[in-house]
């Protein structure tokens, strides 16, 4: 686990502590269907996905720059680690707007955190599996 997944939840307000979980965290495409799924993207329907999807601004720069250039190159790895670190900057103000959906995910035993994202690691649902890996929960990989 990074150091700055662990500062990027604290953001510049009051500090929420972390949360003992015995949440079991798992990602995978949209296609998934199970009762723990979770849709994170920016266009789904689930009430409290949008807390955890990042910005219509960020998701669309990142797709732009990815859509134009080879997966796999130095690139676009480079353009995901800014991504990254714009998206756990996002979840530190959502993490503070948005708590009663954190703590409702933080209850559960287990989740699937879905996306239309193709490849895994250059999407959101992987660094938020990381976010909540910091908050107490196991990351079990993809579904």
């Amino acid at each position: 686990m990074h150091d700055t997944t662990q500062s990027a939840l604290a953001g510049s307000g009051p500090p929420r502590p972390p949360v003992a979980t015995r949440l079991a965290v798992f990602t995978s495409r949209l296609a998934y269907q199970g009762p723990d799924r979770l849709d994170v993207s920016r266009y789904g329907n689930h009430r409290d996905g949008v807390a955890f999807a990042p910005s219509l601004e960020l998701l669309h720069g990142f797709k732009s720059f990815k859509h134009t250039h080879r997966l796999g190159t130095a690139a676009v790895r480079a353009a995901f680690a800014g991504y990254a670190e714009r998206y756990r900057a996002e979840m530190a103000l959502s993490r503070r707007t948005h708590a009663a959906a954190w703590d409702a995910l933080l209850a559960r035993e287990r989740v699937v955190l879905c996306c239309y994202c193709f490849a895994p690691q250059l999407c959101h649902r992987g660094v938020l599996a990381d976010l909540l890996v910091a908050l107490g929960a196991t990351y079990e990989g993809e579904a």
